[in-house]
């Protein structure tokens, strides 16, 4: 290595940290809503839209994560150093 310290970028820098902390969060608000169980009827109505919401939102959110990862080439990219331009990540600000 005659470069001055070549140094690659992280693979998954911040991403499993601020997962893990949504996890603690998600877990703590379920385990909290069984603890209190609040009655609330008159917005039962909003039940099936708000789970149909929370579905497709998951399901975005795994075709960003499959985009990102797969289509992207997001591995290979980062570790040889090149700048991502397709994909998703030429819709973000912060391309990697």
């Amino acid at each position: 290595m005659n470069k001055k310290s070549e140094k690659n970028l992280p693979l998954y820098g911040i991403g499993p940290v601020i997962v893990f902390g949504q996890l603690l969060i998600a877990g703590g608000a379920i385990a909290i809503s069984y603890k209190f169980k609040w009655d609330c009827y008159e917005y039962e109505m909003l039940n099936i839209p708000l789970k149909i919401i929370g579905i497709l939102s998951v399901i975005f959110g795994l075709y960003l994560n499959y985009s990102a990862k797969h289509i992207s080439n997001l591995f290979e990219n980062v570790s040889e150093n090149r700048l991502i331009q397709d994909g998703i990540y030429g819709y973000v600000r912060n391309p990697v």
